[in-house]
């Protein structure tokens, strides 16, 4: 059962005040925390959340006694955020971010400036080098006691076993027994300690480069070569790299520690053939290391594939809605598909190497010992039975420093990995503030022959697929086509975007500059002597901005105009700091408030997102609203302005989208305000009402600059600046401009001609209006009342229907995330049992795992049956001799992070009865040798191909429910990605995937592995001495009990870790998407603040994780200490009854056994916690809603469907959600084969609900829909949506090159691309590119301006030949003369189709057939645009003739006042 859980910012971090009193408490040291135990329990209501560890004395801190009760809290009930502690202030992630940033500084200084220079991972060291130290002194004194523990205590007390009793002092005996659970009890201490402070460096490195990366994307200009998906990786997927290296960094010096002891120890008991047998560790050693250094180039490659398909996921999920339009979904699955292929190739291999190299542990270990003893055996060396056992002993403790070494080396070539890729981020260009001070106090802007240019950016998904296999769509994303090779993209960004176009092709000559030194440079012209330049040394890309000089005053409205791509937009983000100045000078003043192109909205309510952190001024607050012309909008929400808004505003219209961020400008009361072309999103009544009321009236005596396609607007602007080709063509007085600059002339004649037009059309209505456009006496008043509408409010897009959802009751419509409650189900095993391949694999795997445990137990059987039979004769003295029980005590020990590849069971290698002469004088000693060498080559066969049939099963179950959820997700509805951040879907296919493809398989094969070992044992030693069923049996009890409270608390906090991971990587990626916002708002230190409060939350639970899973392992521990020395005890009080050699064998079983039990234990419950991940992907896999049939069999339409493009509406009555009212009531009407139809109407009239219930998006409640006499419902998506097409008004662009933009599928030929963008009026701009249609096009198409996205958009169209078109205000950013010729495109390509257009602009619907006009789900009106006009009572010529009705202006206030008040103590989301 799933159960949402909310996130707030008290769960997060604390208040203020409490984080202050923690620091104030970790500043001191209490006398008290000397004692073992604190006595004075933390009180109060800041205290109660403290950090216990800051408090716990010596002894509870060692012991993790602390844990107690957050643990037996998740018990009694299921955890929950708010019973978390607070996290311990050193670990905060500010606090260890300027740490490291610290270090780093002073790297730089000390390299003479030299940043390249800086070694990271240096730098993280220096800052964590004392609890470095720490860890590593720790680990020296473990390793110390555990040689003194396993290898002399136990060698001298089974020596002491083996005496005659009446040689004995029973006393001596028991010492022994309680020194040896002493030591083994103190042991377990210091790891504790240990693993404590180790913890703490993962924490903190895993924090540090969390904050590094996130603080420095705000200190970024643009993100340059990074897409988000490296950026997300770097935050989950590296940073848990680091973790783990921090983590586990004392284990780099457990390795030579044991490495000199057993040397030493070896050499004492044998001599030099001991350096024989060594030496075969150190081929391992050396065997490892290769493969190491081979995983880790398979790993490097996998990370770079894993950073493709993240980005890949977020840009389908971003572009989500339009794939489902297109029915590119199939296309891109497979895509997904090809590229987690290559993904799973790299971890199958990384995987495989891994196997082996584990399995090679349990061979080593054997194999040196029977080359130690064959050496001394056959040079004649006198061996005895003691000596042979206690090399059996010594050799097996190094299965530790094995078993950890590939661990170690893994987790080191993976941080060597991400460390470079942190540092590359670092290393790139910062935003620099325009630093230097205007000329004159009444000057706000001055800019002096200043040229500027965008970062160079290289391309990074060529890098990430080198030495991969590509398939058609990866050659297509690469620009690679056919046989053809492409040439290297030079990647422009913005405005090289453009290469100075200028001029289209067919625009008039007349567009040559109109001054003195530019009068016979074209567009054309001037783009080929930029791009001929020679580069500097700053970028290798033309100049974006070219010698512009110009002042701007306090208090004047700029109006900046000119072609799509000319550089307007470039302008803003030159004064932004987004732009690199190579040469002249800038400088600026005062605060700014700026409105991007494409509006950034974040996931809060309306009141949040204007706002944006502000304190809420009343009378300010509902002033922005009124001028930005939301009220109406308001009127229509159902919380009002406390609705919430969907990530990235999905659940709003462009212009809506628009209007909130113009009223966030509005109401934060800056000097200076940056427009970009607010207006192209809304239609001609809102954007008469802003301009009058928002710019001239709110904004009047602020400096604005106004970007514009609008030119009715430029003559109430006190200047009007041209771009033209990335220069300044003149900044004049409109009146001024128009008469001595023949390229603003043009621009202006074509926006006269688009008047005219709509003038002829009503002037049967009014015969005053088409003053000429050098009148400018007009007041604005008159402008904003004669302007013609189509809608008041009338955006156009997806939140037309989301504007008649909003009716619906309140209800949240960003859902918290889902969290499972209670255990693991057993339908969660089964389903990861279904996707690793059904019964039969997993069954192999089992099977596989028995023979390798058995085949290890016949080896030590066979050594031990040798080793008995001494000399070979008969008549010798038998004794008892001690055995290998070094081993598995040794590794059981390392914490359950520490993935040891194997426990050695060497027990049986213990003796009962033996022949005491020495085995070098045994007749059949080749014998032995022989079979046991043939043994061990068996063994290491069956062990490795164990491992890797492990690593085969496992990872095709995890490639499999990737494969399982990502379809299910690309299926889902559209009301599922409008209820869920994207962050949250990018986290289950980010970080829980990463947990199962570089965890899962190794912990499901331990698990595995050691429950047949524990069979064995528990079969072998029970055979032999039957009353230890009895120890085994109570044993089994208490490790039941401690792991089923335990069990608990592991997966209600991992799944706490995962569900607090999603907030702060959904705000990772709506800081990136409006970058450019926040670093205009200065919004950086909120941002950050709130990031770093929601790692801090995330970190807690990663924290207690592993902290609780050392509470398991201690208890564990101690456990296993009192079972093995109860049974020494029983050996030495008893040797009188019981035979000591079956003692001696029950003492080395019992003590195998508690070590593996334990670590199995502990590794069962780190493999339950990680099921949560496979939980959360299958229930993506299998929970999620999906859409109809993309294909059906019975109902596949002919090929050449539609035949003519004829539409009918019956009776069609829509919802968009279950609970939510109608958008549409019983709509009927016809569309006519190739009949233009204009779509109008009032916002949540249903616009866009048409194009919505036709592509089925949304399915219907009642009625039909038919096209060509065939029901769209019968068909199946894919039938429906690939024979129509949409241009949406928001453009979408891919990453990969603008052939595929174009053509994603390689259908068509480079004629035909041509032809498209020859008819949309790109063709020149594409030509001048230096790579054509091979140029690389960026992450969001940041590379081309807004226009130039729309323009590829109908391209795109235009070549899918569809019969049926949808126009969704398609031209709302591109300038007016490219609009004139795009409409007259529209009119000649799109002759033979059904045209349905839903427009801002009147000029663009004018021409239609009939005009359908749409009013609350009704059509109200559907005529020929004559027939409407000339009928002086209908709603058409109600629009074009009556005064602008402005209700949303004067109403009322107080309400929305009220709503404000009642919100108000409301934290602001940032």
């Amino acid at each position: 059962m799933q159960e949402p859980v909310e996130i707030s910012e008290s769960c997060l971090a604390g208040e203020d005040k409490a984080l202050e009193d923690d620091k104030k408490a970790a500043a001191r040291t209490p006398w008290y925390r000397l004692l073992p135990f604190n006595p004075f329990p933390l009180r109060g209501c800041n205290v109660d959340k403290r950090f216990p560890g800051m408090e716990a004395g010596w002894l509870s801190l060692m012991t993790y006694h602390w844990c107690n009760k957050i643990i037996w809290h998740s018990y009694r009930s299921s955890l929950q955020l708010r019973d978390l502690w607070r996290l311990h202030p050193r670990l905060h992630a500010d606090r260890t971010g300027e740490d490291v940033m610290h270090e780093w500084d002073r790297a730089i200084k000390r390299h003479g400036g030299d940043a390249s220079k800086v070694s990271m991972s240096w730098c993280f060291f220096r800052a964590m080098r004392w609890s470095v130290l720490r860890v590593f002194f720790l680990m020296f004194l473990f390793s110390i006691l555990s040689f003194i523990g396993q290898a002399l205590l136990l060698f001298e007390l089974l020596t002491f076993a083996q005496k005659p009793v009446e040689e004995t002092d029973v006393y001596d005996g028991v010492l022994l027994a309680l020194g040896l659970f002493l030591t083994e009890t103190v042991r377990s201490m210091v790891f504790g300690i240990h693993w404590y402070y180790g913890v703490e460096i993962g924490v903190r490195l895993r924090s540090a480069i969390n904050i590094l990366v996130y603080n420095k994307i705000l200190r970024l200009r643009n993100l340059g070569s990074m897409t988000v998906g490296q950026l997300v990786n770097l935050c989950v997927n590296d940073s848990e790299r680091l973790f783990n290296t921090g983590m586990t960094c004392g284990f780099a010096i457990q390795t030579p520690l044991m490495v000199a002891g057993t040397l030493a120890y070896s050499i004492y008991l044998v001599g030099w053939p001991a350096l024989l047998g060594f030496s075969t560790f150190i081929l391992f050693f050396y065997l490892t290391l290769l493969i190491s250094k081979q995983q880790a180039k398979y790993r490097q490659n996998g990370i770079k594939v894993t950073d493709v398909r993240v980005r890949t996921m977020n840009e389908i999920l971003t572009s989500v809605k339009l794939i489902k339009m297109y029915a590119w979904e199939q296309p891109f699955s497979s895509y997904v598909a090809s590229v987690r292929a290559k993904e799973k190739d790299q971890l199958r291999k990384s995987a495989y190497l891994q196997g082996t190299a584990s399995s090679l542990v349990f061979v080593v270990p054997a194999v040196a010992t029977v080359v130690t003893l064959a050496t001394h055996a056959l040079t004649g060396g006198d061996l005895s039975i003691a000596q042979a056992f206690a090399l059996l002993a010594t050799f097996g403790a190094m299965r530790h420093p094995l078993g950890t070494l590939p661990y170690f080396v893994r987790i080191l070539s993976e941080t060597h990995v991400a460390l470079p890729r942190l540092k590359k981020l670092l290393l790139m260009p910062e935003k620099a503030p325009v630093s230097e001070k205007v000329s004159d106090s009444g000057l706000v802007i001055e800019m002096k022959d200043a040229t500027l240019a965008w970062d160079v950016r290289e391309s990074e998904y060529k890098k990430a697929t080198k030495d991969v296999k590509l398939s058609n769509m990866d050659r297509l994303r690469m620009g690679l086509r056919r046989k053809s090779s492409a040439a290297t993209p030079l990647l422009y960004s913005d405005s090289v975007k453009q290469r100075a176009n200028g001029t289209a092709a067919g625009k008039s000559s007349a567009l040559a500059f109109n001054q003195p030194h530019l009068s016979q440079t074209s567009s054309r012209g001037l783009m080929a002597s930029l791009a001929s330049m020679p580069p500097d040394d700053s970028a290798d890309v033309p100049d974006c901005l070219v010698d512009i000089s110009f002042t701007v005053g306090r208090g004047e409205l700029i109006g900046i105009c000119g072609t799509f791509g000319s550089g307007k937009s470039s302008m803003l983000s030159a004064l932004l700091g987004g732009m690199n100045l190579r040469s002249g000078s800038m400088a600026f003043q005062g605060s700014i408030a700026y409105v991007s192109q494409q509006a950034w909205i974040f996931n809060a309510s309306v009141q949040e997102n204007v706002l944006c952190g502000l304190e809420l001024d009343e009378e300010r607050y509902t002033r922005a609203l009124s001028a930005a012309a939301l009220l109406q909008d308001l009127d229509i929400l159902p919380d009002g302005d406390m609705t919430e808004i969907g990530e990235r505003g999905i659940n709003l219209s462009g212009g809506q989208k628009q209007r909130v961020s113009l009223a966030r400008a509005l109401y934060s009361n800056r000097d200076v305000y940056l427009l970009d072309d607010p207006l192209s999103a809304v239609d001609a009544h809102v954007g008469a009402h802003i301009f009058s009321e928002l710019i001239k009236r709110e904004l009047k005596g602020k400096t604005v600059l106004l970007v514009t396609h609008q030119l009715q607007y430029l003559p109430y602007c006190d200047r009007v600046a041209l771009m033209v080709g990335g220069r300044l063509a003149g900044v004049e007085k409109y009146a001024t401009l128009v008469t001595k600059n023949a390229v603003f002339a043009s621009l202006i004649d074509s926006f006269q001609c688009e008047k005219a037009a709509e003038a002829a059309a009503k002037s049967e209505q009014r015969s005053d209006l088409g003053a000429s456009y050098l009148d400018t006496t007009a007041s604005l008043e008159d402008l904003y009342e004669s302007d013609m509408s189509l809608a008041a409010g009338n955006d156009g897009e997806p939140a037309d229907q989301e504007g008649d959802v909003k009716k619906a009751p309140p209800a949240t419509l960003v859902k918290a995330e889902d969290r499972a409650s209670g255990s693991i189900s057993w339908a969660t095993y089964l389903a990861f049992i279904r996707a690793c391949g059904g019964a039969l694999p997993v069954l192999a795997l089992l099977f596989m795992s028995l023979i390798a445990a058995g085949a290890q137990a016949g080896t030590d059987y066979w050594l031990s049956y040798w080793l008995k039979q001494g000399s070979g004769s008969t008549g010798n003295t038998s004794s008892t001799i001690p055995n290998d029980t070094l081993a598995t005590t040794t590794t059981a020990h390392l914490a359950n992070t520490v993935p040891l590849t194997g426990v050695m069971t060497d027990a049986a290698t213990a003796s009962a009865v033996v022949d005491s002469g020495s085995i070098s004088d045994n007749p059949k000693l080749g014998q032995y040798i022989g079979i046991y060498f043939g043994l061990t080559f068996l063994l290491s066969i069956l062990s490795i191909i164990r491992s890797l049939l492990a690593m085969y099963v496992l990872l095709n179950g995890c490639s499999r429910l990737h494969d399982l959820a990502f379809r299910k997700v690309f299926r889902a509805p559209m009301s599922f990605f409008e209820s869920t951040p994207i962050g949250q879907i990018v986290n289950r296919f980010s970080k829980d995937m990463d947990e199962l493809d570089a965890a899962m398989p190794f912990g499901v094969g331990i698990v595995v592995r050691n429950w047949f070992t524990i069979l064995l044992l528990v079969l072998f030693a029970s055979s032999v001495y039957p009353y230890l069923f009895i120890v085994l049996f109570v044993t089994a009890i208490l490790f039941g009990l401690i792991y089923r409270v335990y069990i608990l608390f592991s997966r209600d906090i991992k799944r706490l870790d995962g569900i607090t991971r999603t907030p702060y990587i959904s705000h990772l990626t709506a800081t990136i998407q409006g970058l450019s916002t926040v670093h205009a708002y200065g919004l950086n230190s909120d941002y950050q603040r709130r990031f770093s409060r929601l790692l801090d939350g995330n970190t807690v639970c990663h924290q207690a994780f592993y902290l609780g899973s050392r509470w398991l392992a201690f208890r564990l521990d101690i456990l296993a200490a009192i079972i093995t020395s109860a049974t020494a005890l029983t050996l030495v009080v008893f040797r009188d009854s019981v035979d000591v050699s079956l003692g001696a064998v029950a003492l080395a079983y019992v003590v195998q056994l508690g070590g593996q039990l334990q670590l199995t234990t502990r590794m069962m419950s780190e493999v339950e916690a990680r099921f949560t991940s496979v939980e959360r992907l299958n229930y993506y896999a299998t929970q999620l809603d999906e859409e109809a049939p993309e294909h059906l069999e019975d109902t596949d339409p002919p090929p050449e469907w539609p035949f003519q493009g004829r539409v009918t509406f019956d009776n069609v009555c829509m919802r968009y959600r279950e609970g939510t009212p109608q958008v549409l009531h019983e709509l009927s009407f016809d569309v006519k084969a190739r009949e233009k139809i204009g779509v109008i109407g009032r916002t949540g009239a249903g616009k866009s609900s048409l194009a919505v219930c036709l592509l089925r998006l949304v399915e219907l409640d009642s009625g039909r829909i038919l096209i060509d006499d065939i029901d769209v419902s019968t068909l199946g998506l894919r039938d429906l949506r690939s024979r129509l097409s949409i241009i949406p008004q928001d453009p979408v662009l891919f990453v990969g090159t603008i052939r595929y933009n174009l053509d994603p599928f390689d259908k068509h030929s480079d004629e035909a691309l041509e032809r498209a963008l020859q008819q949309t009026h790109l063709k020149d701009t594409i030509d001048q590119l230096p790579s054509g249609l091979d140029t690389e096009v960026l992450e969001n198409g940041e590379n081309f301006s807004v226009g130039e996205r729309q323009l590829m958009c109908m391209a795109r169209a235009l070549l899918r030949h569809s019969k049926i078109l949808i126009l969704d205000e398609a031209t709302a950013s591109i300038d007016t003369e490219t609009d004139t010729l795009i409409q007259k495109t529209i009119r000649e390509c799109f002759g033979e189709c059904t045209l349905l257009t839903i427009a801002h602009r009147l000029n663009t619907v004018l021409d239609s057939d009939r005009l359908l006009v749409l009013d609350g789900g009704h059509v109200a009106e559907f005529d020929t645009p004559a027939n409407l006009m000339s009928d002086r009572n209908s709603i058409v010529t109600q629009m074009l003739s009556s005064p602008v009705d402005q209700h949303s202006a004067r109403k009322p206030l107080a309400r929305f006042a009220s709503k404000a008040r009642a919100h108000s103590n409301k934290a602001p989301a940032m």
